[in-house]
């Protein structure tokens, strides 16, 4: 009668007292009796070896599961995660009572590349002793002791230990040394010293350097534009270029290819910011005609490499504009040439004579800011110029523009006569401006309005300057003279007899026609107003072409006097027609106004 082990469960036919599978020592009980495996033979888990030795069912059909009364052998075939036991039974033979038998399926076939898991743990490791070292090995085959009437079954190298690979306790250590699976590296080659390379080949230098290459190529430079490159580390080109900023100083264009956007780039205190590979670094001090020796500090951001650049830019020659007397009376400007000796120099089609390497060119300004203007303006002068150095000419031209300040006079006239020794020069200004009359600063309100008294106290005319002055900018001056008068109706009376005599219809068709040409009014006061010093009548004319009479509108420089009815006569000038109410009327600017008498 076969006697199963009560350690591994393997039927022993003979009794020689020990298992023929695991050598453990065989119970003289019966064999009927229920197997009662001791503590020591199972696993840190509380399962024996057998229960995880136990058959798996296959993966397809699954079997209904065994009525609980009956504990089910194929339980006993997976472990305590519900998952089949590695090294169990690889084949049924019969199946448990109650448990229809499930025929041996095979494998499933896996992809390339994935294991199926089947020589690994719970935890996809695998077991020590059944797993490969390597992959594609196969594992070494053992004996099995199981009758061919039994389940196949696989042995498994490390059975008598637990999942962790801790030999159970009581039992002893398997006969063949347990695989750990670990890799063990072999050591590495001797170190070999390899040889230094070849030392690097050096370039021999030829021909002059390129600081004064660039200095004799660029000798000729073109006005301020003075070019120089430069090579710096790495092989980038450095260009600097002299040139004009609008302003009227000097700066440097300077392109640098290795520069990125946000380098600082300085000369001495002057500073700029490169952006797109290049910047404009206007200099706080002008270059002069020849070289000029400068040192380029470069300040790349972050950890970028900073650098100073000693550069020579040569200047051959330039034309500028000189603006200093730009302010002074008469406003003024000034061409300057400077030029390297053996230049030759022509503004505006005419020779410059040079004097040790320097010409100025004056230019009078006086008659663009002279006259009145309702608004600031702008005076703008060009000239040309030639200049020819060493066989090479270059042509180019320099432009000054300037601001003149608006300046508009109320009172007086500029042929006013006065019939008193008393008058007030009254204005208007932009604000900001200072204003000058005959060189007297006269008050000027916050709208740049000003009103101011003098006196003539003989009838020697006196000439009147007023001027408005500006920062930055050329004066404006207004010229004109007054005079006083004991005869006031006998002049206004001759100015009459030599005025021009024009239909009123023909004034209202075109007043451009006799505007400026002198032109007496003689009529009735019809309203009389006074504004900022100045004198505004309207004077219906009798002796007209119209039968309802002509409505002048008539400008005095001086005080006017004289009721509604009042007979006043006009001499002066037609300037336009003044629009008012939806009636275009002609206005005068009388150098006199005087109330008279009928005409009989």
């Amino acid at each position: 009668m076969a006697m199963p082990c009560p350690q591994c469960g393997t039927p022993n036919q003979s009794s020689p007292g020990f298992c023929a599978q695991c050598g453990t020592a065989l119970a003289t009980a019966p064999a009927q009796a229920p197997l009662q495996p001791s503590s020591a033979a199972k696993t840190v888990l509380g399962m024996s070896v057998n229960d995880l030795l136990a058959q798996a069912p296959p993966p397809a059909p699954v079997a209904p599961p065994a009525p609980a009364a009956a504990p089910s052998a194929a339980g006993a075939s997976r472990t305590v995660l519900g998952m089949p036991a590695m090294g169990g039974p690889v084949g049924v033979a019969g199946a448990p009572p109650g448990v229809p038998a499930a025929p041996q399926a095979a494998p499933m076939p896996m992809p390339p590349g994935i294991d199926d898991g089947r020589a690994k743990t719970m935890l996809g490791v695998a077991v020590p002793g059944i797993a490969p070292l390597q992959p594609g090995a196969s594992m070494p085959a053992q004996p099995s002791a199981v009758p061919a009437s039994g389940p196949a079954r696989v042995s498994v190298a490390n059975e008598h230990r637990t999942m962790l690979g801790v030999p159970v306790p009581g039992q002893a250590a398997p006969a063949a040394p347990i695989a750990t699976g670990i890799f063990i590296a072999p050591a590495p080659a001797p170190l070999a010293l390899e040889a230094l390379p070849e030392p690097p080949s050096r370039v021999t230098k030829r021909g002059a350097p390129l600081g004064i290459v660039a200095g004799a190529l660029f000798a000729l430079v073109l006005g301020i534009g003075g070019t120089a490159a430069y090579l710096m580390r790495g092989g980038n080109p450095l260009v600097i270029q002299a040139r004009p900023s609008p302003r009227g100083t000097d700066l440097l264009h300077i392109a640098c290819d290795s520069c990125p956007d946000g380098t600082k780039l300085s000369v001495g205190a002057a500073a700029s910011e490169v952006k797109a590979k290049s910047s404009d670094l206007e200099l706080q001090t002008p270059l002069v005609v020849g070289e000029n020796a400068l040192t380029l500090h470069i300040d790349r951001p972050g950890s970028g490499r900073d650098e100073d650049v000693k550069a020579v830019v040569p200047v051959g020659f330039r034309v500028r504009m000189d603006l200093d007397k730009v302010g002074e009376s008469p406003p003024a400007a000034k061409v300057v040439v400077e030029a390297a000796p053996g230049a030759t120099v022509s503004l505006d089609g005419k020779p410059l004579a040079l004097e040790n390497g320097r010409g100025t060119w004056p230019l009078d300004l006086s008659a663009d800011c002279a006259g009145m203007a309702d608004e600031t303006r702008a005076v703008e002068k060009t000239v040309t110029y030639e200049v020819t150095l060493k066989g090479q000419t270059e042509k180019g031209a320099v432009t000054a523009k300037v601001g003149v300040p608006a300046l508009r006079i109320d009172a007086p006239f500029a042929g006013t006569v006065l019939a008193s020794e008393k008058f007030t020069v009254s204005g208007r200004t932009i604000k900001g401006a200072t204003v000058t009359v005959n060189g007297r600063p006269v008050t000027v309100d916050a709208a740049g309005v000003f009103a101011e008294g003098f006196s003539a106290p003989t009838s020697t005319p006196l000439p009147v300057e007023v001027r408005a002055t500006l920062p930055q900018s050329a004066p404006r001056t207004v010229s004109l003279k007054v005079r006083r008068s004991d005869r006031l109706e006998a002049e206004a009376r001759a100015a009459q007899k030599a005025a021009l005599s024009a239909k009123y219809t023909d004034i209202l068709k075109d007043a451009s026609s006799v505007a400026g040409k002198p032109f007496a009014v003689e009529g009735d006061l019809v309203d009389l107003r006074a504004t900022n010093h100045q004198a505004v009548l309207l004077v219906r004319s009798a002796t007209c072409d119209r039968p309802e009479g002509c409505i002048f509108r008539v400008l005095s420089g001086a005080p006017a006097e004289g009721k509604t009815g009042t007979r006043i006569l006009a001499t002066g000038r037609i300037t336009k027609l003044f629009s008012g109410g939806g009636t275009a009327v002609p206005e005068v600017e009388a150098d006199i106004v005087v109330p008279v008498g009928r005409r009989l």
